[in-house]
This record gives C-alpha cells, structure tokens and sequence, in this order.
C-alpha cells in the first residue's frame, strides 16, 4: 500500500507540474495571439487608407474592403495600361516634334548645381541644357553616387527652349557633411554629349512632353465649327494677348437680340512655364465650356517663367481686363480695385483644381508621391522655377494660407465675390484645395469635389468635363 501511495503521488506530482506548463503555454499563446490581432490591426488600418473614401464608407465587413481592394486594383491596372498608351503617343509626339525643332540659344548651356543641405537630407537641383553640352540624369545619378549620396528619388522636366532640370532628394550616408562647393562645381566638370531627347518626370519613365500642340483660331463663320474663336492682342511687348470664344449659335441667330451674355476669363494651366492659350487641350476645354454654358469665354495668353517670373504671369492677367491701362495690383489683390472694371461686373473667382503649394508636404502628397500626371517632385520643380528668386513655397504666390495669402483671401469677401474650389481625389494637390476650402469657409465659397481621377482630367479628357460643367452652370446663375 505504501508503494502504490509513493506512486500515486508521483503521479499526482507529475500532473501538477503538466498543469503548470499547460497554463504557461496558454499564457504564451494569449499574448501571441493578442499581439498578432495589434499587427493585424495595424496592418488593416494601413490598407484602409489606401482605398478611395467612396471604398471605405460606413460600417463593412474586412472581407467587404478586401473584395473592393480587389475591384480597385483592376481598375488601377486598366488605368496604368490606358496611361501607358498615352505615354507611348506623347513619346512619340515628342520624339518627332523635338527632331523637328531648330536648336535653341539654350542647346549650348553649361550645366550648373544648386545644393540644399539639412540634418539628414541633401536636395540638388541642376539646370543643363540639351545637344552635346548636355547632362544626363544617368550621370548626374552617377554623380551623386560618387560624392556619398543615397538617392532616394529623382524628378527631371524640361522646359520650352531646351532647358532641363534635374532635382533629386538624398539622404547622406554617412556623418561627414557633404562638400557643397564641390557639388555644385561636378556638373560643369561632367558634361555629358549625350542628346537628351525627352524629359521624365519619375523614376516609372513616365515621359511627358512639355511642348503641346498648339490650335489656330477660328474666326471665320463660314468654317464648320460650333464655336468661333478669335486671337485679340493686348500688348504686343509683353507678349500678353487673349483668344476670345462665342458658340456660333449666338454670333449666327438673330433671335437671341443683345441678350447680356456671362464672361469667363480662363487662365490655361501649366505651373506658369509651360503651354498657352493656343495649345490644343485648353482650346478645346474653353471651346467647350463657351458651347455649353453659352458664356463668352476669354483666355489670357500671359507670359512664362523662369524668364518672365511672377509676379509677370498675374500681370498678363490683369492686363487681360484693363488692356492697356497699366494695373496697380495684382490677381487676389484686384478685388481692391473691382469698381475700376466698370462697367464690367465681377461676380465670382472660380479656382479650379488650383495649383497650390506649400513648404510642408500634405497628407495627399505623401499618398500620391509617383503620381504619373503630377508628382509633387515636379510641382516643386515648376514652383522653383517660377517663383520671384528667394521665395520659398510658403510665398502667397504658392500657399495662399501662409504669408500674406490671409489678408488678400479676406479681400474676396469685402467685394462680395463668390468662390467656387473644384478638385478631384485623385489629385496630389487635393489635401491642398480642400484647406483652402477650409481657411476661408466662413466666407462665401462653394466646393466642388469629386472622387477618382487626376490632376487636369477635365482638360485632358474632355468627356469628363460634363459635371465640372454643370457646377460651373450653377454657380454662374447664383452668382448673378
């Protein structure tokens, strides 16, 4: 009795021992699962915030998202290929275009460098030209190698005239601080013969030709076309002029009397150095805004940075209104001066999809870093070159919220002009645009956003300027 006592024990001991393991794996096995539910979790919230708000809305099942990631996706691979067919054509475009083009003053540039250097980061932007003292990214890439730099992103445009800009972010690989006089020396030592053809504007070798077709006006009645267009010069110096738009409707049909028709002043796109009012894609935009809201539209050919900076592009503007009146103030800060248009009455500032920016990068264009339209590294490039010389891109000019931007904004009120913000969720600007909307709400401003899509849609792909149409109609009407 006394031996099967011992055993039992034993075993009585044995089981109290597996007990305590079994809790220690339970324990194990809690805090295991707890903390993959937290990556889990982690993880999910980071995927949300890679779907479209219209994806995410209200209460959903996980396996409701992921069946609309998936949906998303294919829709993101349908727009990669139609962008790559629009990317070939314009390489194309450029290609024939470019060996057409007689070489410029510019063709002959020496290269030269701007180094900005903080704690960590090393930005450097270089200006070359094109033809056999040319500098090409893969060398200026290879540059940057060489001094200790890790390129982290590179942004190229160029511009009409021939010159090309190089801008590329770097983090120093190590604790020695970079030799900047030296930097800025290597371009004009490494000059290239290589004959740069196109400019890219990210590193997916999405190449994007800056110099688009232009259209001739069309003033004759007797031509088959529903809108009539005329080119009207303001001042032949300052190379300012104005290509007006009447549907042909309302030049033809005597039965519309003198019926007071809206006037639509329309300043083209193209981060203010590049493109015009003859190019194509606004020609078409305004011929179509002009057929459809039966508006007389007005679009300002002004001049161009980096040779003509601003302030020179809002002066071609203004000029637009008061001809050859030489104006006092200029864009915002006209609404001081909104008795002097008489009789002319405006009534409204229509912004759409601004081309804004700021010091800080904004959530958006974080998001949409490589976007292949405008990648926020190319809107700072086309800032860089066309802000005065010294301005950063907190200047009103760039970031109507910073600076002096409040005080003008605050102007639009006191003359009773309405607003409308337009902008796509697609846009890496849209963080921007909506800030605006925000900063001056309390004003009378109306916002037109809508999801999916990119910087310049609505010119680029006129089908879908219908509802920009139909917002621009209505607000027209209560503005009146």
């Amino acid at each position: 009795m006394g031996s099967r006592g011992r055993q039992a024990k034993l075993l009585a001991g044995d089981n109290g021992d597996g007990g305590g393991d079994d809790d220690k794996k339970k324990s194990m096995h809690r805090d295991i699962e707890r903390q993959r539910r937290q990556e889990m979790a982690t993880l999910y919230a980071s995927f949300r915030t890679l779907l479209p708000l219209e994806y995410i809305k209200g209460k959903r099942a996980v396996s409701d998202h992921m069946n609309r990631a998936v949906i998303y996706i294919k829709e993101l691979q349908k727009r990669i290929r139609e962008l790559s067919s629009k990317r070939d054509e314009l390489k194309k475009l450029s290609d024939s275009s470019f060996c057409d083009r007689p070489m410029s003053s510019k063709d002959g540039l020496t290269s030269s460098a701007v180094v900005r250097q903080s704690l960590d980061d090393v930005e450097v932007v270089i200006s070359t030209g094109v033809g056999a003292r040319a500098l090409t990214l893969s060398k200026v890439l290879k540059l940057l190698v060489e001094e200790g730099l890790d390129v982290v992103s590179c942004v190229s445009i160029r511009i009409d005239g021939g010159l090309i800009i190089h801008t590329t972010q770097s983090e120093v690989t190590d604790l020695t601080p970079v030799d900047i006089p030296r930097l800025q020396q290597k371009p004009s030592e490494e000059i290239s013969s290589d004959l740069t053809r196109c400019c890219w504007l990210s590193s997916f070798d999405f190449c994007v030709h800056c110099m688009f077709p232009n259209t001739s006006a069309t003033p004759d009645p007797d031509q088959p076309v529903p809108v009539l267009s005329k080119d009207i010069v303001i001042d032949q110096s300052k190379q300012t002029c104005v290509r007006i738009f009447l549907s042909r409707r309302q030049v033809l049909d005597s039965s519309l009397g003198t019926s007071k028709l809206p006037v639509i002043v329309y300043y083209h796109e193209g981060g203010f150095i590049n493109c015009s009012a003859s190019s194509t894609i606004f020609h078409v935009f305004c011929s179509n805004m002009a057929l459809q809201l039966q508006a007389v539209v007005v679009s300002v050919d002004y001049r161009l940075a980096p040779e003509h900076r601003l302030p020179a592009a809002y002066k071609g503007a203004m000029e637009a209104f008061v001809g050859s009146k030489p104006p006092k103030k200029n864009g915002i800060q006209a609404a001081e001066e909104a008795d002097e248009f008489e009789p002319l009455k405006i009534r409204g500032l229509i912004l759409h999809q601004p081309f804004l920016g700021g010091s800080l990068k904004v959530e958006s264009e974080l998001r949409l870093f490589n976007d292949p339209i405008l990648p926020p590294g190319a809107g700072d490039q086309m800032w860089e070159l066309a802000l005065p010389i010294g301005a950063d891109r907190d200047h009103e000019y760039c970031n109507p919220t910073a600076g002096k931007g409040p005080k003008l904004l605050e102007k639009l009120a006191s003359v009773g002009w309405r607003v409308l913000v337009t902008g796509r969720d697609g846009d890496p600007l849209i963080d921007r645009q909506v800030g605006l909307v925000k900063f001056i709400e309390e004003k009378d401003v109306v916002s037109h956003f809508r999801v999916g899509d990119y910087h310049g849609v609505d010119v680029m792909q006129p089908a879908k300027a219908e509802a920009l149409f139909l917002a621009l109609k209505d607000f027209i009407l209560s503005a009146r």
